[in-house]
């Protein structure tokens, strides 16, 4: 019932600022992931193969990519 009280400008103010704030989220989610990815890879660095540490690290930047390309 509040959205039909709400002006068009209004309304799409608020739809702006709910797509921002998806986009943070986002970006919010994809920066914990890969610090949780790398976290987790510093713990058993030791136990891993060379190769396995190059897949991890390579998940890791993917993330960090999605975030920056997001911000363009």
């Amino acid at each position: 019932q509040l959205a039909r009280l709400l002006s068009p400008e209004e309304k799409a103010n608020a739809f702006v600022r709910e797509e921002v704030e998806g986009e943070v989220q986002t970006e919010n989610k994809l920066l914990k992931a890969s610090n949780t990815l790398e976290d987790a890879l510093n713990k058993v660095a030791d136990d891993l193969t060379d190769e396995q540490i190059d897949k991890f690290t390579e998940m890791i930047l993917d993330l960090r990519d999605k975030v920056k390309a997001e911000k363009k």
